[in-house]
C-alpha cells in the first residue's frame, strides 16, 4: 500500500513529498537524510509514528536536533498538517498510494511549491526557499571569509618565526 513522507520547511513552507513502500525505521531515516542532504537543517519535529523510533540515528544523519510532538496534539505540527490537507485535494484519504505514480507525486509537490501564499507575503514557497538558500550561502561564505581572516595572522606569525 505504501505511504507518503511529507517534510515541510517551516519558514518558507517548502514541501518535500517522498513515496515509499518500506516503512522501516532505517529506510525512513535514510529517506529523510537523502531528502534533506543538501539542506541546512537546525531541527526536525516529528510525530510519534513507529517509523521514527531511532530518532537519535536520524539526528546524526541530518546533523539536527529532533523534537517530538505530544500524542494527539496535531496543532504542534500545523504546517505539515496543512500541507497534508493540500495533498489530500489531489490524493483523497484511503487512496491506495501504490496506484499513484511517482510523476503524480512530483506534480503535486510542484503545485505546492508554486502556490502563492499570504503568509509568505504572496510569494510562492519556491521563491521563499530560493531567498533563504541564498541567505544561507552568503552566511556560509561570510563564515568562511571570517575563518580565513582569523587564521591568516596566525599563519603569518608562524612564517615569520620560521624565517627568523
Amino acid at each position: 500500500e505504501g505511504s507518503l513522507l511529507v517534510l515541510v520547511e517551516r519558514k518558507t513552507r517548502y514541501p518535500f513529498l517522498v513515496y515509499t513502500e518500506d516503512k522501516t525505521t532505517a529506510h525512513i531515516n535514510a529517506l529523510v537524510a537523502q531528502t534533506l542532504g543538501a539542506v541546512p537543517v537546525k531541527s526536525i519535529t516529528l510525530d510519534n509514528d513507529l517509523s521514527f523510533q531511532k530518532h537519535e540515528e536520524l539526528s546524526e544523519l541530518v546533523g539536527a536536533i529532533v523534537f517530538f510532538c505530544h500524542a494527539y496534539h496535531s496543532w504542534e505540527k500545523g504546517t505539515v498538517e496543512n500541507r497534508n490537507r493540500c495533498v489530500r485535494r489531489y490524493v483523497p484519504k484511503r487512496t491506495n498510494l501504490s496506484t499513484v505514480s511517482i510523476e503524480r507525486f512530483k506534480q503535486i509537490e510542484t503545485i505546492l511549491r508554486t502556490r502563492y501564499m499570504n503568509v509568505l507575503d504572496f510569494k510562492t514557497p519556491g521563491e521563499a526557499w530560493d531567498i533563504e538558500m541564498e541567505k544561507a550561502r552568503k552566511r556560509a561564505k561570510s563564515k568562511l571569509k571570517r575563518a580565513t581572516v582569523i587564521a591568516l595572522p596566525a599563519s603569518i606569525i608562524q612564517k615569520s618565526r620560521c624565517s627568523a
